[in-house]
């Protein structure tokens, strides 16, 4: 095959020509430059013989076909409209886990059953609280405030994601809230969660430290306008008073719905949840 390109190089017309008539072109007699190229031509993909550009694996290449149904399917659609109906943004900050570290300890020490997670839903709750606006739904022409935070909590099963709900967690202990997020998790692993497990969520949060990910950009869990996600807490050298040392880091990411929070709003939010956090939570 003789290219007609610069110094002989082979082109895709010559290629698809070599398919069409079995012969090649006659190479150019000077140097083409890539604005002579026919516009029909010009970035065309080669076609390989039965195979048309662009199409996925063939049938012999999958290995299973599974049906988009039930939570997968539900997760599907909810997700798409938020993404395509829900102006969003994302905050992000990294705060110090010393004192949150310290707390989970005591409260083990104790005889607690409680796990990062919970103390997150604590914190996650009384802030909402504080800051209602992003504790808030949007809902056709007017924007509706919760009295209540009601956390929704990812849980991960066989058949997909799903988000129970702790409701009222900002009246709830640490305690009563590691045992109603374990009551949750079990129940939706078993498919034994009811309809009022999943309603009336106002703020979700998603906890994947436990996965080793260190930040992310959440998608806000529609109609709710904000949704916390967490990363791992990683031991780095940080400038601690003057010195470097060692400390604690947590990464955090609040997604927000740009039509009801503002991003000055928002920027308090997540600031207050730092810094309670910092606090210990």
């Amino acid at each position: 095959l003789a290219g007609s390109g610069v110094d002989g190089v082979i082109r895709v017309v010559d290629v698809l020509s070599v398919a069409d008539t079995g012969s090649a072109p006659e190479p150019a007699p000077s140097p083409l430059r890539a604005h002579d190229a026919p516009p029909a031509q010009a970035g065309s993909l080669a076609v390989v013989p039965g195979k048309e550009p662009g199409t996925a694996a063939s049938d012999d290449e999958v290995i299973a076909r599974v049906p988009l149904r039930g939570v997968r399917k539900a997760m599907a659609v909810g997700l798409a409209a938020s993404w395509s109906q829900v102006p969003q943004f994302t905050q992000q900050v990294t705060l110090d886990a010393s004192a949150l570290k310290a707390r989970l300890a005591r409260l083990k020490f104790e005889g607690g059953a409680v796990t990062y997670n919970d103390l997150l839903v604590a914190a996650v709750a009384m802030t909402a609280l504080e800051h209602p606006d992003v504790n808030a739904s949007l809902r056709e022409q007017e924007i509706v405030y919760f009295g209540v935070a009601n956390v929704a909590i990812a849980v991960a099963t066989d058949e997909g994601l799903v988000v129970p709900v702790i409701h009222g967690a900002q009246s709830m202990t640490v305690a009563e809230i590691g045992a109603r997020a374990r009551e949750l998790a079990e129940r939706g692993r078993n498919r034994r969660l009811t309809t009022e497990d999943m309603a009336r969520g106002t703020i979700t949060v998603s906890n994947l430290g436990v996965m080793g990910i260190d930040s992310g950009t959440p998608i806000v869990n529609s109609p709710q306008s904000a949704i916390v996600f967490v990363g791992t807490i990683k031991d780095v050298p940080v400038v601690h008073e003057g010195q470097i040392a060692i400390r604690p880091q947590l990464g955090i990411s609040v997604s927000f719905d740009h039509r009801v929070v503002d991003g000055m709003t928002a920027a308090k939010f997540t600031s207050a949840l730092k810094q309670r956090l910092e606090n210990g939570g």
